[in-house]
């Protein structure tokens, strides 16, 4: 029902139509609020609303900056093979077969170095390895022009460039979660090919400066099997083409700069080849090794002068401090070497370590100069004193009671005992009586005659002259040793070492088998002049005065054409040679297939070529690229190659018009026949396949292959040591056909002994390589027959400089050493026997840390020859002491039991000669010194007897008091005979040695 009024009842239910009709007929002020309040209504439902918190998140929407085009060749229902036609072409040809060379972009992205090892002399590094090239045969339709990027997984089914690490000992492709490559393709057929990769190479180092050395290590990338003929590598953004992570950092070193260069590398066997380098240098850090070892070493150092401030009878303090020093220093030197390569120089650290040591050692010998002009001191004035045997009037005398063990205040207690104390006969039985008898200086006849000769014992109450001097020598020395070694901010070596290194390092280069040619120039480290040095003294060696200067002119005229640091160098331009250049064939479409060019289909390649024929000759040629390691222990060495096969396969022919050869990708491999060959006596090995796998193979028109293989093994080898250190090795890598007897496959080296190769840059840190060659031999087995075996075989001269400075002279030492045991008091046991010890237990240390990296072998080794003798030596110093002490012992008992038949007028009954060990502090030495009679006048000499009372002694000897003796304090006759006889013998035996062994 309608109102009167003409609007629809809130309370009722109205049609339509009735509310249309009574909104017509509403007043237009009417229409007009109404029109306003449905237009708000309509702006807030367009507002959004605040919902309610359901903990999901919610993706804004894209803006229309980020929307992107609809394309028709990305549609889910299609797929890559149809799209790219994969399967219309083949993929092991690379794009413009038989045309120029394509270009093929690199860049990189270094994401970390992981570990720089200086044992091995290798890197660490993990980088983005990105391709760019241009491949027609991937092009596809496309509205947008936009890339694809497709699974990985797609890679092994197109061409990919063959980028391979020269000089890498190990590496691979990430593949957490999947492998880590990417693959980006765009319309026009250019390709972005990426991967994450580790790879761990060869990094020759110089450690001559070591620990203030800079290092520069170069990874090096390479085509394997596509020359400069056929694939171009460069850096696709010139230097801007490396990038590096801002987080990269090392512990130990500060990598100062990394760059980008390019050259070319020439293979004799294979040709040309575009190589490109990333470069990188690091600074290492200095403050670890000046905590660890410079310091320590210095404070050893300065610890051995504290000796010279120790009273210089206080005999096993002093040498108990020498003997620390030298062990502590011999300890600091072992952790350095533990930790770095056997190399063939000497380095900065070794410098510093092995002065300091000699600064410790000479603070060792200055005491047993000391002691020694000390004894011979004494030895003058008791001659002079065995001219009065007995004293009757002794002035200003005083009686102390001595144990041999007193304080310093007992000292002083002594210095002022009463002159008038008495000690009766029972309370002194056994004890030791001193009488300091006191001369006055007023008293000059009695100074000149009597009391000079009744002197019982002279006392130095002055510091040793020796030690005065020392205490200013050998200080500044140190000081101006560190100001020639830090100054400027790196060790200046001695005169002449750097350039010696350098020499030697160049004079073993020379004298090794000539490498493998190269084109890029070597870059010595060497300096200009230095390097002129060095090849002038190489020079007049060999030569003639008149043949010398012609050769410094050569080398004048020549040096332009080596590398110096810091000077460009210029690329030779190189002509292409009617060999190596390429004009276009028609048999090298890409529209054929090498499957329908070499007639793969056609023929069971499970045979080998002419079977049932004669034999098929296999030529081999093998270029050695680096020895990675040489393991004593293992009796193994690692060697990087590459091994490359020839022989000719009819069934492979193809028609050329020009005669050239095709290099196909390495997956062809698997449907053709190749020999297999295997290593014998190997214990594993390896073929590299990072970025793919390293293999070549080349056909020519004529049915001949080559096919070549870069791999890593590990083989062994049975090595003599009974020469060791000053030995030289023999080893081989041995080649062979493993189903194939002679009857069926002949092996061969393709050009005698030019068919091995060898880097020029091959070196190892222990051995000096002396000479490769090849031979040839038959090998039976008795249950399949008689092959074909081939030799690599190498020569191996071990550096003996390491063992000179890290064995043979610290067991020199040793022996040198325990000569100052002889030099030493007699008396002074507490000195001479832990000296004895301690170099006994010092050799067994060098003994066994040489054994422990030698394998347990059941003969005789030249080091265990010398260093058990000098371990002889050292310990018969030890026996020679022993009977020394025993010796003076039974002489002691021998003279006791004389004086005690002698009697004289005056004087302390029973004296007997006791052994001082010399051993007392200054305190003591100043209190008796300064003694003073009573009547005030001042004593410049000091006299000391010992007598010893006894309860058993008859009447008449216990009358007989006052008389004195002369205590015996000249050296042994075996210690003075030891003198010469040790270090004459221990010269005999280095003689005999190194003339035998050297």
């Amino acid at each position: 029902m309608v109102k009167p009024g003409g609007i629809c009842p809130a309370e009722g239910l109205c049609s339509a139509a009735y509310c249309i009709i009574d909104i017509c007929r509403m007043p237009y002020f009417m229409r007009f609020i109404l029109f306003l309040f449905c237009l708000v209504a309509l702006v807030e439902s367009r507002k959004p609303r605040r919902k309610r918190w359901t903990g999901q998140l919610e993706m804004p929407k894209q803006s229309h900056l980020y929307k992107k085009n609809l394309d028709a060749t990305k549609h889910g229902a299609g797929k890559p093979q149809p799209l790219l036609r994969v399967d219309d072409h083949d993929f092991t040809m690379r794009p413009a077969f038989g045309g120029p060379a394509i270009p093929v972009g690199m860049d990189v992205q270094v994401e970390s170095l992981d570990s720089i090892s200086e044992v091995d002399m290798d890197f660490t590094m993990t980088l983005y390895l990105r391709h760019y090239w241009r491949d027609e045969r991937l092009a596809f339709p496309s509205t947008s022009n936009k890339s694809m990027t497709f699974d990985g997984r797609l890679v092994k089914k197109i061409w990919v460039p063959d980028v391979f690490f020269v000089h890498s000992k190990r590496s691979f492709i990430h593949d957490t979660t999947t492998d880590n490559i990417m693959l980006r393709v765009f319309p026009d057929g250019h390709v972005l090919y990426s991967m994450r990769i580790t790879v761990t190479a060869m990094c020759n180092m110089d450690f001559s400066h070591f620990p203030l050395d800079s290092q520069t290590c170069s990874l090096e990338l390479e085509s394997y099997a596509y020359t400069d003929e056929d694939l171009m590598l460069y850096w696709k953004n010139g230097d801007e083409s490396l990038k590096t992570d801002d987080k990269i950092s090392l512990s130990q070193f500060l990598i100062q700069k990394f760059h980008t260069t390019s050259r070319l590398a020439f293979y004799s066997s294979t040709g040309w080849y575009n190589r490109l380098y990333i470069n990188f240098t690091l600074h290492r850090h200095i403050f670890f090794f000046l905590l660890q070892i410079y310091f320590p070493a210095t404070l050893m150092v300065m610890l051995s002068w504290v000796s010279f401030w120790i009273d210089h009878r206080a005999v096993p303090a002093r040498v108990s401090l020498g003997i620390m020093t030298v062990l502590t220093m011999s300890t600091i030197i072992t952790g350095v070497n533990a930790s770095m390569p056997r190399v063939s120089y000497i380095r900065a650290v070794d410098i510093y370590l092995w002065v300091s040591f000699v600064f410790v050692f000479l603070s060792v010998l200055e005491y047993a100069a000391v002691n020694y002009l000390t004894t011979l001191q004494e030895q003058k004035e008791q001659k002079v004193r065995e001219k009065f045997p007995c004293m009757c009037g002794m002035l200003h005398s005083r009686t102390m009671m001595l144990d041999g063990s007193y304080s310093e205040s007992e000292a002083n207690s002594l210095a002022g005992y009463p002159r008038s104390h008495i000690l009766p006969e029972e309370e002194r039985q056994d004890k030791i009586v001193v009488h300091l008898a006191l001369n006055s200086e007023l008293t000059s006849s009695r100074k000149r005659g009597l009391l000079k000769g009744q002197m019982g014992l002279y006392i130095f109450q002055n510091t040793h002259a020796i030690d005065k001097y020392s205490r200013l020598i050998f200080p500044a020395c140190y000081i101006f040793f560190n100001l020639i070694y830090w100054a400027p901010h790196r060790p200046l070596m001695v005169p002449g070492i750097w350039s010696l290194n350098e020499y030697i390092r160049f004079h073993h280069q020379e004298a090794r088998a000539p490498g493998e040619a190269r084109l890029e120039p070597m870059e010595p480290t060497a300096s200009r002049e230095n390097y002129l040095i060095w090849k002038s003294m190489l020079a007049a060696q060999n030569m003639k005065f008149g043949i010398f200067l012609l050769w410094w002119g050569w080398i004048l005229a020549a040096e332009s054409t080596v590398h110096w640091p810091g000077r460009e160098v210029h690329e030779p331009s190189r002509k292409g040679s009617p060999i190596l250049k390429r004009s276009s064939d028609i048999t090298k479409s890409p529209l054929s297939k090498s499957e329908q060019l070499l007639r793969i289909d056609d023929h069971d390649f499970s045979m080998r070529p002419g079977f049932g024929g004669p034999a098929i000759p296999v030529g081999v040629d093998v270029q050695v690229e680096s020895l990675d390691s040489i393991s004593e222990v293992d009796m193994d060495f690692t060697m990087t190659l590459y091994l490359r096969h020839y022989w000719k396969d009819e069934r492979l022919s193809f028609p050329s018009t020009n005669n050239l050869s095709m290099t196909f990708d390495g997956r062809l491999v698997k449907k053709i026949w190749v020999p297999d060959m295997f290593f014998v006596h190997s214990k594993r090995s390896f073929i590299h396949d990072t970025t793919t796998d390293n293999v070549m193979l080349r056909v020519q028109p004529d049915g001949k292959v080559l096919y070549s293989l870069r791999v890593t093994v590990t083989a062994m080898c049975n090595m003599d040591f009974s020469r060791f250190p000053l030995d030289t090795q023999t080893c081989s890598l041995e080649i062979e056909s493993y189903a194939y007897t002679e009857d069926d496959l002949m092996l061969y080296w393709k050009k005698g002994n030019d068919s091995l190769k060898t880097d020029e840059r091959i070196s190892l840190s222990q051995f000096l390589i002396q000479e490769f060659h090849t031979t040839t031999k038959l090998a039976f087995y008795s249950s399949t027959g008689w092959y074909n075996r081939l030799y690599i075989n190498f020569t191996l001269r071990r550096h003996i400089f390491f063992f000179l400075l890290q064995t043979y002279f610290p067991a020199t030492l040793m022996v040198m050493l325990s000569w100052v045991s002889f030099w030493i008091d007699r008396r002074a046991v507490p000195a001479r026997v832990p000296l004895g010890i301690t170099t006994v237990l010092t050799m067994s240390t060098i003994i066994t840390g040489v054994n422990a990296s030698m394998p347990r072998v059941s003969y005789i080794k030249a080091v265990d020859i010398y260093l058990w003798v000098s371990f002889v030596f050292v310990f018969l110093s030890v026996l020679e002491y022993a009977a020394v002490n025993y010796l003076t012992t039974v002489q002691e008992r021998k003279e006791r039991k004389l004086r005690e038949k002698i009697s004289c007028s005056c004087g302390p009954s029973q004296p007997r000669a006791v052994m001082l060990d010399g051993s007392y502090s200054d305190g003591e030495v100043n209190d008796l010194g300064g003694y003073m009679p009573e009547n005030g006048e001042k004593p410049d000499r000091m006299m000391v007897q010992l007598t010893l009372a006894s309860e058993r002694g008859s009447p008449q000897r216990k009358s007989q008091r006052g008389s004195y003796v002369s205590m015996r304090i000249n050296t042994h006759a075996i210690d003075k005979y030891s003198r010469i006889i040790f270090p004459a013998a221990y010269i005999l035996f280095n003689l005999i040695y190194w003339s035998i062994f050297s």
